[in-house]
């Protein structure tokens, strides 16, 4: 579950300002554990459970790790790692674990929450509800809107089709969430969100939605959005 109600205070992660060369040191232990033949997941779970930068940018690309403090997207980290040391792994096997999510070795989720650790293991499911699930959500109520406007005699006129989804779940239109969004987090967005920035997003909404629905709405939409 998400781990909102109690936050943990720690210093696993810290501004990038701050930190210096060590996401080097981190990938060139990481490197240096495959070269003496240590299993490149398992060097890759060492690597994550090493990490402290919360976001960078390499090559003009943005990465963003951790969403408002607590949630952590470690698969964008094991993406960004194994870009680093490609020569070295089996390319198969990462692109069957990144895009497909098909571990290359059996690993219980005690182990799992032991190799990230107790603080990024809770970040971790704090980004799989807030942002996944959430995103699942938006998802299955989107399946829901096309079959009822399939079922009406003419679909779709009248309708707002991508304003519903976000009425139906958050009871306001999606400018109005932006807007509060916005406000919240101080910023400015353009027309269109970067993922980094959707992604946030998402996680507002996640919490958004907690603060203001009931137990038994939000059962029935996290069932909704596991489904």
């Amino acid at each position: 579950m998400s781990q909102l109600e109690n936050p943990i205070e720690t210093d696993v992660f810290v501004d990038i300002g701050k930190f210096g060369v060590a996401s080097e040191e981190v990938v060139s232990q990481f490197r240096s554990d495959i070269e003496r033949g240590k299993h490149w997941f398992d060097a890759l779970l060492d690597a994550i459970g090493s990490w402290g930068i919360t976001e960078e940018n390499i090559n003009g690309v943005h990465y963003k790790y951790l969403y408002d403090g607590e949630a952590f997207d470690w698969l964008r980290l094991a993406e960004r790692l194994c870009d680093a040391v490609p020569d070295l792994l089996p390319q198969n096997e990462v692109e069957l674990f990144l895009f497909e999510g098909k571990w290359p070795l059996p690993l219980s989720e005690e182990d799992f929450e032991k190799s990230l650790g107790a603080w990024k293991y809770s970040a971790h499911l704090n980004y799989l509800y807030g942002v996944v699930i959430e995103e699942s959500l938006q998802f299955a109520v989107e399946e829901e809107i096309v079959k009822e406007q399939r079922a009406m005699a003419f679909p779709g006129e009248g309708f707002g089709f991508f304003e519903q989804i976000f009425v139906r779940i958050y009871d306001l239109d999606i400018d109005r969430l932006i807007a509060r969004y916005a406000d919240s987090v101080g910023e400015k967005f353009g027309e269109e969100f970067s993922q980094c920035e959707w992604r946030g997003f998402l996680y507002w909404l996640f919490k958004f939605r907690c603060h203001r629905q009931d137990g038994a709405r939000l059962a029935s939409d996290a069932r909704k959005g596991l489904a």
